[in-house]
């Protein structure tokens, strides 16, 4: 279930792809499914989604999720690139103060403490956070910290932005390759996959270190990054194309505490619905200069 903070009620998580995606994964395209799952092919996805995702079905699910097309600098309802990259108006992100932790992206959020044990799912697979990081010991960096996972869907806008400002703690943008897949329950019914494309980078923060990865799906051919020198809060760090995409967001020990309804949420096997922008915690500890 999702939990929504505006209405503070429960709504049943839907997955607005799933027509799209009991195609893929039915007997008529069994014969066909290896080829079509290729990368190559996740590149040309845009185009059919673009066919599925006409003006009327994207005005009936802006509807059914309370999208508000002035909130965006482009027009969403004009076609399925518009809709999916639409981009929020400055003003219309949400007010927060100084110290708050902001989400980088639309998604449904949840929130853990960092171990060697802990266990979390990205993409229907359970990774440790050093797997997460392919064995690196960057992954030790964040023991005892804080992380927050950011699960959006189709109808998320998949523009993401930079949470704090900081320097790149070595290689901007680093790849971990992997097969990609889907997130969707309709993928259970056999085992296709191997592991998802994850990229990420290392921050020095003026509160401490913090992780920024991003996880790919079936469907996502790249993930596509502003190249920049230094992060920058609210600067846009990137964009997914078409697909349902992960986040995740890690801060080192001591440094950030979040809210409680996402503590209490993800305690109970929920998740929060959240917006670009929005405050998800606040930080603890800020670095003397």
């Amino acid at each position: 279930m999702v939990y929504n903070r505006k209405t503070k009620t429960y709504e049943k998580d839907s997955q607005t792809g799933g027509i799209f995606l009991k195609l893929i994964y039915s007997s008529l395209m069994k014969p066909v499914r290896g080829p079509f799952l290729e990368k190559d092919f996740s590149e040309n996805a845009a185009w059919l989604l673009g066919k599925i995702y006409t003006r009327r079905r994207i005005k009936q699910i802006m509807a059914k999720y309370n999208i508000d097309s002035n909130l965006f600098q482009n027009d969403p309802r004009e076609n399925f690139k518009e809709f999916f990259l639409r981009k929020y108006k400055t003003s219309a992100l949400p007010q927060v103060r100084h110290g708050d932790i902001i989400s980088p992206s639309d998604g449904n959020i949840s929130t853990y403490s960092i171990s060697d044990e802990l266990m979390v799912k990205v993409k229907e697979q359970q990774y440790t956070i050093k797997e997460l990081f392919a064995g690196s010991e960057v992954a030790n960096f964040f023991n005892g910290g804080t992380l927050f996972l950011i699960r959006l869907s189709i109808h998320d806008s998949h523009r993401f932005i930079y949470t704090e400002k900081g320097a790149f703690s070595g290689k901007a943008f680093r790849r971990i390759p992997g097969v990609l897949h889907s997130l969707s329950p309709y993928s259970k019914r056999e085992m296709v996959l191997q592991e998802n494309e994850r990229r990420y980078s290392i921050l020095e923060t003026g509160h401490g270190l913090v992780g920024i990865m991003e996880v790919g799906a079936m469907m996502v051919g790249r993930i596509r990054y502003q190249r920049a020198l230094k992060a920058v809060r609210y600067e846009e760090r990137g964009w997914f194309e078409p697909g349902a995409s992960t986040i995740l967001i890690f801060y080192q020990k001591g440094i950030a505490q979040p809210d409680m309804d996402l503590v209490r949420e993800t305690a109970a096997g929920n998740e929060v619905r959240i917006r670009l922008g929005e405050r998800i915690g606040q930080y603890t500890h800020e670095r003397t200069k």
